[in-house]
């Protein structure tokens, strides 16, 4: 990596970048001379010289009543590093010490919230949440549009799920069920169990079932979802998933 970009990434304006190297280049010298080199005025270049003996970067001896400037050695570097460590570190022990005050502070969440997503962004936002929860994920009325959808997708979302022991209960509408032979690839995927409403129900959108939430997808050209995030509704729908189930058939 280019010095002046790594001394910048540790915390150094372009400036100090600047009249640093130059230091370490010409060595000691006075103000002078190393304005000129730098092509800055001499008022400016005490501020920033300043700010670098503060960094332990720059030092001066004092030679005929002179001021000679050096830079530090560049190993110095590291020390200016781990005290920003510590510093960090210790910001960071202030920061637990007051999070539980700061929380008894925070407005209650609201109990029921809804939101809207729209497209297939959204759509990856919803599922990859159902990822991050893992927990068991039920789907009733599924038309096979999410594999048509997000074919590469499906195949990633569906490793992940097993990878992190995710069970997932399928409900299709009883018009698939003709196409239940097309359907291998789900009905052998590791804790999936695929199951077929009867010929009397058929959901015109899919619902999702996870944790505190539940979302309806109507699955569109464009397609757009629905979430409901709260503990009774998801109750209810559970309760109402759990029916279906039992008359659903294999």
């Amino acid at each position: 990596m280019e010095a002046s970009l790594a001394l910048k990434k540790i915390g150094l304006k372009d400036n100090e970048i600047k009249v640093y190297l130059t230091l370490l280049e010409i060595g000691s010298t006075t103000v002078g001379p190393l304005a000129k080199k730098v092509e800055m005025y001499r008022t400016y270049i005490y501020d920033i010289l300043k700010k670098l003996i503060e960094m332990g970067l720059v030092h001066y001896v004092i030679e005929a009543n002179k001021k000679y400037f050096e830079a530090t050695e560049p190993a110095k570097l590291l020390e200016l590093v781990k005290e920003k460590e510590e510093k960090l570190k210790e910001e960071k022990e202030i920061i637990n010490t007051i999070i539980p005050q700061l929380a008894k502070l925070e407005k209650p969440k609201e109990e029921h919230k809804a939101s809207v997503y729209r497209g297939k962004r959204g759509l990856k936002t919803i599922l990859e949440d159902q990822l991050k929860q893992k927990k068991e994920i039920l789907v009733l009325g599924a038309q096979g549009k999410f594999k048509k959808t997000f074919e590469h997708y499906w195949e990633q979302w569906n490793r992940k799920r097993e990878k992190f022991n995710i069970p997932i209960k399928v409900i299709y509408n009883a018009s698939l069920k003709k196409e239940k032979l097309k359907q291998k690839e789900i009905l052998q995927a590791k804790l999936a169990t695929i199951k077929f409403l009867t010929k009397n129900f058929d959901f015109p959108s899919t619902i999702n079932i996870w944790h505190n939430k539940v979302a309806t997808i109507l699955w569109m050209e464009q397609p757009f979802a629905f979430v409901i995030e709260s503990k009774e509704v998801v109750k209810s729908y559970r309760n109402f998933f759990e029916l279906l189930w039992k008359l659903a058939e294999f």
